[in-house]
């Protein structure tokens, strides 16, 4: 059995160009991810996919 593969850790950090609202991305681009997911009817959940927020 071969070894497991083992790498250095990535800082999340490193994977942004900034912080804030700025590094957002748009409700354009996520669509296309979320469209296929199943609606949620989950009384805890304040705002869901539905209304793009």
């Amino acid at each position: 059995m071969s070894e497991p593969h083992t790498s250095a850790p990535v800082a999340l950090t490193s994977l942004a160009h900034g912080a804030g609202c700025g590094c957002k991305l748009p409700a354009a681009a996520l669509l296309p991810i979320v469209r296929g997911l199943p609606a949620v009817d989950e009384p805890r959940l304040l705002v869901g996919s539905n209304t793009a927020d």
